[in-house]
């Protein structure tokens, strides 16, 4: 991830739920979460700690984080555009220039 682009990334709150019980109700009506605000939050952990996700809005159920990636999201249609996709030429630049850069996270 490039240094100068890490203000222009998103990252949303879809599956959160942290510990003591707080769960997605707690995330509603907030922001959509950028990248700079994660590595803010993230250089407050332990390094060494693992990175888990909620699975879903109860947090029934978790899941290790196994890869990040960088693509353009499409808030309209809620759908990511893989960067191979755009170097292709699937999209027109106009309809690529309108999407928002994000951070894909992959569970394990």
């Amino acid at each position: 991830m490039s240094t100068q682009r890490r203000g222009e990334i998103e990252i949303g709150f879809i599956n959160a739920k942290a510990q003591r019980g707080k769960g997605r109700k707690e995330h509603e009506g907030k922001e959509i979460m950028r990248v700079k605000d994660l590595i803010e939050k993230l250089q407050k952990c332990d390094p060494d700690g693992i990175v888990v996700m909620a699975k879903g809005e109860e947090g029934n159920g978790y899941s290790e984080l196994a890869e990040i990636e960088m693509a353009k999201f499409d808030l309209k249609e809620m759908e990511y555009i893989h960067p191979d996709d755009i170097k292709d030429g699937y999209y027109s630049k106009h309809y690529i220039d309108k999407l928002k850069s994000c951070a894909i996270l992959w569970p394990h």
